[in-house]
């Protein structure tokens, strides 16, 4: 993939066998063009990686319609739950 962003992340750590990274408010402080980065190059970390899982919160719609739980795509599996506010 041409558009692939490069992922290097140093932590500091190693990964066991459930490595989890937990992200609260994951847009925080991010403009759209990097957050949008950001998640690009998770997802890029996750594949390369199959031991981790990366959990994280948002009110992001933009970030809602990037991560589209119902598309399919190859190395990552998803999950989770969508709770919306009922404003009727």
């Amino acid at each position: 993939m041409a558009n692939t962003p490069s992922c290097s992340f140093s932590f500091g750590w190693h990964m066991t066998g459930n490595t989890i990274i937990l992200i609260d408010e994951i847009e925080t402080h991010l403009h759209t063009k990097y957050m949008n980065r950001m998640f690009q190059a998770l997802k890029a970390l996750v594949i390369g990686n199959r031991r981790l899982s990366i959990v994280f919160t948002t009110h992001n719609r933009e970030l809602i319609q990037v991560f589209d739980q119902l598309r399919r795509e190859p190395g990552i599996t998803k999950g989770g739950d969508l709770i919306e506010d009922d404003k009727s």
